[in-house]
């Protein structure tokens, strides 16, 4: 540990996905029904949400990512630098779950926080331009209902998206403002009579 803190290199690991052993995707899963998520029917495809309803049953002593995730938290008590990532399985909804993966391993929610945007932007280099809310940086950003300092499970209760100057509601993606609208054909939709 002493060693890689002195390289300076960081690690983004993805907890969702594991290739020896059970995954931490399998376990949200099975443990949420997604196919009756309202935000989910409306934004992703029927046929990709029952493929996850048939998911393989995962005992929770079968499930190591809150222990890997532990072992992730001594490599940050150590100053090993890290980042949230999420292997892409489930555009935005996986980032969610990687974060409370980590909450699960014993970090607390405001240093997931950190890891997840202003850890990200600095291990790209991009730290002056995005991953805080300050002046002269960029402001795309969500709204949310609950405190996420509570427990990141709150990040997923999203109000509003605020991208590009545009305020959209965080359940249909209709503008609010600067111009009230009405709220996007979903691309399952599109092509369908319905654009």
């Amino acid at each position: 540990v002493d060693f890689w803190r002195g390289t300076g290199a960081s690690m983004t690991p993805t907890l969702l996905v594991v290739y020896n052993g059970a995954m931490g995707e399998g376990w949200f899963h099975q443990s949420d029904k997604l196919w009756e998520d309202p935000k989910l029917t409306r934004f992703v495809d029927p046929m990709s949400l029952q493929r996850i309803r048939l998911t393989t049953h995962l005992w929770p002593d079968d499930m190591y990512a809150w222990e890997m995730a532990g072992d992730l938290r001594a490599l940050d008590d150590a100053g090993v630098p890290l980042q949230v990532g999420a292997h892409g399985q489930m555009f935005g909804l996986g980032f969610h779950w990687e974060m409370q993966l980590y909450q699960q391993g014993g970090f607390p929610a405001s240093r997931v926080l950190e890891l997840a945007t202003i850890g990200g932007a600095i291990k790209l280099g991009l730290d002056d331009q995005i991953g805080s809310i300050e002046p002269g940086k960029l402001a795309d950003l969500v709204i949310l209902d609950a405190d996420p300092r509570e427990t990141v499970e709150n990040v997923q209760r999203i109000r509003y998206v605020m991208k590009n100057g545009w305020l959209v509601s965080g359940a249909d993606a209709s503008p609010v403002w600067p111009e009230e609208g009405e709220a996007p054909v979903p691309y399952t939709e599109r092509g369908r009579g319905n654009d």
